[in-house]
């Protein structure tokens, strides 16, 4: 905000000197006296900030460390091993009746995307809309198994219920976020595909959208639980700083090695 602050009253201050800037006078006046030195005291602050952010790692750390001693002390009596196996076989199962939802009515959406291949008219907009919420309807499992898994396992106020519910609706997130993307991309169903792109490069494509999309809701809930276990600010901050860093790694790899695909898809819209 104050390197925004400098900058502005750096073009107004240019203004005035060309005799191009006009203050309304019921605007408040901004000290533009010195904005130089605004702009190196902003830079000074910045700096200042980024320091005590790269200090404040070994207390992200730290923070991190803490988190399984907090674990270990559910209400249900469970300890930190069989808390993460019941939380993994949860999330196996949610995913697993996902797949078998969307297998089980395979030869239906087939018949749907043959339609959809045939033309766009009304019957292809309908089929499209029964695929989609075919689709929707898959991800909808993920949802009842979360909450079913939540209110008989995790339900209570305790540092394990909170983590599961945490996990639980992050993996929700992830489904949903890669719902859309399979009503563009279709990797199974060539036929209903709304890209321009080749079998492989969609398969390819939505595999390296799936591992992204992961990297990015996993890192918004791991700052989450630094959030509620009251980690200090520039630990957090240090946490989200080290977490974009890699997802910003993850996006230009995906960037680069899909590059042909990701072009055609986009010249062919």
């Amino acid at each position: 905000d104050r390197l925004v602050d400098a900058v502005s009253a750096t073009v107004v201050a240019r203004l005035k000197a060309d005799g191009k800037g006009e203050q309304r006078d019921d605007t408040p006046a901004r000290s533009v006296a010195a904005p130089d030195e605004d702009f190196g005291s902003a830079i000074t602050a910045l700096k200042a900030r980024a320091g005590s952010i790269l200090l404040a790692y070994p207390d992200y750390l730290r923070e991190l460390a803490r988190i399984p001693g907090l674990l270990d002390q559910g209400s249900a009596g469970r300890g930190v091993g069989a808390f993460v196996a019941l939380l993994a076989m949860t999330v196996a199962a949610a995913l697993a009746a996902e797949a078998l939802f969307r297998n089980a009515w395979l030869a239906v959406r087939r018949r749907l995307a043959a339609r959809v291949a045939c033309g766009l008219g009304r019957t292809g907009r309908g089929s499209l809309i029964g695929l989609a919420v075919l689709d929707g309807l898959a991800v909808g499992v993920v949802w009842l198994i979360g909450y079913g898994a939540i209110a008989s396992w995790f339900s209570g106020g305790d540092a394990q219920s909170r983590l599961a519910a945490l996990v639980l609706m992050g993996v929700l997130s992830w489904r949903v976020y890669m719902l859309a993307f399979r009503l563009v991309l279709r990797p199974d169903l060539p036929g209903a595909r709304l890209a321009v792109v080749a079998d492989e490069d969609a398969r390819t494509l939505y595999r390296r959208i799936l591992v992204l999309v992961l990297a990015i809701v996993a890192a918004r809930s791991l700052t989450r639980v630094l959030i509620a276990i009251n980690a200090p600010p520039d630990a957090i901050a240090a946490g989200q700083i080290g977490a974009n860093l890699v997802i910003l790694a993850v996006f230009i790899a995906a960037i680069l090695v899909s590059r042909q695909a990701g072009a055609g898809w986009f010249a062919g819209l």
